[in-house]
């Protein structure tokens, strides 16, 4: 597809030397292969992905490159001790992951995609595994691959987005996608907004707030970019 990425923040060999779980914004299908081809990382998704692409899922999980999670709520028979050895036991997956499979996890903490301009609560389990298991976690927000397929109506942006270069910002970096800048299917732009060292936190608690801050910030920052790159497009126009 005629996708064009774009890159702020951080260089780029901050990603590629990075250890770690990376915690992305989840807008759309598309978010995949747009962060997997940024930073090359193992994804963790859910059990439904494997429904929807069979053969895909199949090659990617034996590959390592996926690793399942089957989302559910404690029942309320359900104590906390057996909840922490439930979260021992994921911690342990992903740090295994991490130290002989790759070296980066990529994680949607929201647990959910969603369309809109909006980031939903950010959920607690990732960051309480990171902190328990010393992870270091990567800020990357995105903006843009909802603008790329609608997926309710499975419409997929006709090739009519024309960036003009000289007119991009100082301080973004092209990223990986078509080479061309004229009728692209879509523009998005990844903010590699801060690595936080879970070590330096007293807390799971503090550890969390601080990568939930740091999550919205780079969110609010990397929306005010794409609206910069993209102004004057029909980049966000899918009808």
């Amino acid at each position: 597809m005629r996708i064009k990425t774009y890159r702020m923040g951080k260089e780029r060999q901050t990603i590629d030397n990075f250890n770690g779980i990376i915690v992305a914004s989840h807008k759309g299908w598309a978010d995949f292969f747009i962060q997997s081809a940024m930073a090359f990382p193992s994804c963790i998704c859910r059990l439904a992905v494997a429904l929807v692409m069979p053969l895909g899922a199949l090659s990617a999980y034996l590959g390592g490159n996926l690793l399942f999670f089957r989302r559910s709520s404690p029942s309320k028979n359900q104590n906390i001790e057996e909840l922490n050895q439930k979260m021992q036991k994921t911690g342990e997956r992903y740090k295994n992951c991490v130290d002989s499979i790759n070296p980066r996890l990529l994680i949607f903490p929201e647990g959910h995609r969603k369309a809109e301009r909006v980031i939903q609560r950010i959920r607690t389990g990732t960051f309480r595994i990171a902190y328990q298991q010393k992870i270091p976690v990567m800020i990357l927000p995105c903006e843009g691959s909802q603008n790329i397929v609608r997926e309710k109506k499975m419409f997929i942006h006709s090739a009519d987005v024309n960036i003009d270069p000289e007119a991009l910002p100082n301080n973004i970096i092209e990223g990986v996608g078509c080479n061309d800048n004229k009728r692209l299917r879509g523009v998005c732009v990844l903010n590699c907004k801060e690595i936080v060292d879970p070590t330096k936190f007293k807390n799971w608690e503090d550890f969390y707030a601080e990568c939930d801050k740091l999550f919205r910030e780079g969110y609010d920052e990397v929306c005010g970019m794409y609206d910069q790159i993209t102004k004057d497009t029909t980049a966000a126009i899918l009808e």
